[in-house]
């Protein structure tokens, strides 16, 4: 056995396993972790007026306990300091997440931030606009998708199963929780 192999039997032998959230139904069963939300999208009344018992509920909580937040608190050091300890779980979509937080988790040695498997919410179209956009340019945006909808013939089904977006969940890395913070660099 060569260095390369043992030193990577002895990381393998160190490291835990991590207990992770792959699904709604996890998050439910875990009520010390508490779900967080981006404000302002619709995500948000996307859960809490869900079919599913298990996102409903999830909704009321979010609601209950004010943890739809923006995106500033959503992906901040603060909130992602109680993921690592197993506090919170944040829920957003994946390519906003992995953009905002690849920017502060180099503050989060050993941590380990994840995607769920399990998408929560599956939703055709979706944009983002800067708040200062001109309306008529953006009422013309919209256009483009009815237009697009209605001449290209894209069903609800189809576009759930090709082209959605999946709204996703990280949560902490067991073997970090025991550890203290790290220092805030604010």
């Amino acid at each position: 056995m060569n260095a390369f192999c043992g030193h990577m039997r002895a990381c393998l032998m160190i490291r835990s396993e991590v207990e992770k959230i792959e699904s709604v139904q996890q998050l439910v069963k875990r009520p010390h972790t508490t779900p967080h939300m981006w404000l302002g999208t619709s995500y948000v009344a996307m859960v809490e007026h869900s079919t599913n018992p298990d996102l409903q509920q999830i909704g009321r909580v979010v609601r209950e306990r004010g943890t739809a937040v923006p995106a500033s608190a959503l992906y901040g050091e603060p909130l992602l300091r109680r993921v690592v300890q197993g506090r919170a779980a944040v829920i957003s979509d994946g390519t906003s997440l992995a953009f905002r937080v690849s920017s502060v988790c180099q503050a989060f040695a050993g941590a380990e931030f994840y995607l769920a498997r399990e998408g929560v919410v599956s939703h055709p179209l979706n944009s983002f606009a800067r708040k200062d956009i001109d309306p008529l340019i953006f009422k013309d945006i919209n256009k483009v998708y009815v237009y697009l909808q209605s001449i290209l013939g894209l069903k609800q089904q189809h576009i759930k199963r090709t082209h959605a977006l999946r709204i996703t969940i990280i949560i902490y890395n067991r073997s970090t929780a025991g550890r203290s913070p790290p220092p805030s660099t604010s």
